[in-house]
């Protein structure tokens, strides 16, 4: 088996820098923007991203229905993709984000994934756009083993970031509807979202899970893809009591 390095696990927790002036006073628009999908640009993107949602929905459990928990739940997009499930948790700390429309689809609402009781366990935890934004990642992956049922399911789904084909994608696309909306660059937000670049989440998930299957789109090319996607099964346990 090939030997995964601890030294990934000293570049956590991260911290974000200051956003500009200008970026900041915009910050709470356009991330609505964004996750809402309302301009053109956002819009097309939206259904780019729709990949990800797919190939994260799919049932690996022979087609018995799951207890799900989605880390990072967003306005609750996902949920469309789902309907196989028994139960549907949801971590999401921006409480403004969620969509009060979808609101009774779900059956609880956690703030964080230290607020979920020891003994709640799940077959699948899902995560979409989410583990690139998290400063201490190896801290997030550790608990979800903890609420992961032995025989369950780790779905990841990312931007490839650090990718050509990636960082091309939005400085052509979002970072330009971006600029005409507000004049200035798009850039400092990227760098303050993105904390973690896809390699090093791929790393982190194949030192604590043994299996992890890897696809990406458009092509399976590392440089060559906008969005990677892992499913990650048979927690490796001995990695724990280094971070807990």
């Amino acid at each position: 088996m090939k030997k995964i390095s601890l030294d990934i696990l000293k570049k956590f927790p991260k911290t974000r820098k200051p956003l500009p002036l200008l970026q900041k006073s915009v910050y709470l628009k356009e991330y609505k923007i964004n996750r809402g999908g309302k301009a053109l640009v956002e819009k097309f993107s939206q259904f780019v991203e729709s990949w990800m949602h797919i190939v994260a929905s799919k049932d690996y459990q022979n087609g018995k229905k799951s207890r799900i928990l989605e880390i990072g739940a967003g306005n609750l997009n996902h949920l469309v993709y789902e309907n196989n499930y028994l139960l549907y948790d949801i971590i999401e700390p921006m409480i403004g984000l969620i969509d009060k429309r979808k609101i009774n689809k779900i059956d609880n609402h956690f703030i964080d994934i230290k607020n979920i009781p020891l003994n709640k366990k799940y077959d699948r935890i899902i995560s979409i756009a989410t583990f690139e934004h998290i400063l201490d990642l190896p801290d997030v992956i550790a608990k979800a083993i903890i609420h992961l049922h032995k025989d369950g399911v780790l779905n990841i789904a990312i931007p490839s970031e650090g990718s050509f084909l990636w960082g091309l994608s939005w400085r052509i696309s979002t970072g330009v509807s971006y600029y005409l909306r507000n004049k200035c660059s798009y850039t400092p937000v990227m760098r303050y979202e993105h904390v973690n670049n896809a390699e090093e989440i791929i790393s982190l998930l194949n030192l604590f899970f043994l299996n992890v299957r890897k696809k990406r789109f458009p092509l399976p090319f590392f440089n060559l893809s906008v969005y990677t996607y892992l499913e990650c099964k048979t927690p490796n346990y001995n990695i724990l009591k280094n971070i807990i």
